[in-house]
């Protein structure tokens, strides 16, 4: 009985952890916010590699045959305008991506970058629509992160981003 009650609690605590994790996420940047230096437009070029899925545990992948041109312009509303090759963002935001609790564990990122991409990436890439989010870090010249491509709660990594503030 004593087992059961401790095994009760501690499930219960996981779950608390877990719903405020999850609630940090939902709160857009805005300029009252902390992340005033992710405001204006980042450019780079970057490989990306697309996964499709075949069937149960089977995927195909495909590696983009050059470096994709890529701009990312953060608004001070935290709204997201952009492209990475030839797919443009769509419905995309700058979200917390961190309670105090992860920041005190040092995990994760400050921010994330939550939104689709519409269109093909490069010319061998067939997904039309793709949901992705990119964990970002930021300093005044540079904005980093590695973007996921989500389907459903299956993330997998497309690539590393490195752009630079050009405005």
């Amino acid at each position: 009985m004593k087992n059961t009650i401790r095994n009760l609690f501690l499930l219960f605590l996981g779950l608390i952890i877990i719903v405020a994790c999850m609630a940090s996420k939902v709160r857009i940047l805005t300029t009252k916010h902390q992340g005033q230096n992710l405001i204006g437009k980042w450019q780079g070029k970057q490989n990306m590699c697309i996964r499709y899925k075949k069937g149960i545990l089977k995927y195909s992948f495909v590696n983009s045959p050059f470096q994709l041109p890529t701009t990312i312009i953060i608004q001070a509303d935290g709204m997201v305008n952009g492209s990475i090759g030839d797919a443009k963002f769509q419905n995309a935001c700058v979200v917390h991506n961190r309670g105090p609790l992860l920041r005190k564990l040092g995990w994760a990122s400050d921010f994330a970058i939550n939104g689709n991409l519409i269109g093909n990436l490069f010319e061998e890439d067939s997904l039309l629509q793709k949901t992705f989010s990119i964990p970002i870090q930021c300093d005044s010249t540079q904005l980093s992160g590695d973007i996921f491509l989500i389907n459903g709660i299956d993330m997998f990594p497309m690539g590393t981003i490195q752009l630079k503030r050009t405005e």
